[in-house]
């Protein structure tokens, strides 16, 4: 746990995966990434685990299940960044993270729709923490099977409303 944080970070066994609605989303993007970026032998494979109770209900209306807390959600996602790379400062981590000039596909699984499938909340604040590492929205695609199914679960409106593309590896 961070200091003044009012959520908790841990390593979790690769295991434990499958268990995680985020997890997916974060594996891939940063697993990809650091593929990526290194040459030769391929990094050791690591995942962080963020865990926020209030992320997805409203302090307001505890009842409301299922609401996205873009607050909550952003410090999630900015704490798994930091922790994944060891640094504190939010742009220098995103900076490990990405390679300028490289193009960042962040596959979604869009045909549940957006409450049992990806998260548009947790998607948006990755793109958001992309592009504030330097990434250009040109160079980050929103990806699934098929584009209906990004159409349906509002993930090609989100993809305009931050400046990306939306692609279904299909079409």
């Amino acid at each position: 746990t961070i200091p003044g944080q009012p959520f908790s970070m841990k390593h979790v066994p690769k295991a434990k995966l499958r268990y995680s609605p985020y997890s997916r989303l974060l594996t891939v993007l940063l697993g990809g990434v650091a593929a990526a970026a290194g040459a030769g032998e391929p990094p050791p494979t690591r995942v962080v685990a963020v865990v926020h109770a209030g992320a997805s209900r409203d302090a307001k209306n505890p009842k409301a299940y299922f609401q996205p807390q873009p607050e909550a959600i952003h410090a999630m996602v900015s704490a798994g960044i930091r922790r994944w790379t060891g640094r504190r400062d939010l742009k220098k981590a995103g900076r490990q993270v990405v390679v300028p000039g490289e193009v960042i596909g962040i596959k979604v699984t869009a045909a549940p729709g957006p409450v049992i499938g990806t998260r548009p909340a947790v998607v948006r604040a990755v793109i958001q923490q992309l592009k504030a590492a330097g990434v250009p929205g040109r160079d980050i695609i929103l990806w699934d099977k098929r584009l209906d199914n990004l159409h349906s679960s509002g993930f090609v409106r989100l993809a305009r409303e931050l400046g990306v593309r939306a692609e279904g590896a299909i079409e």
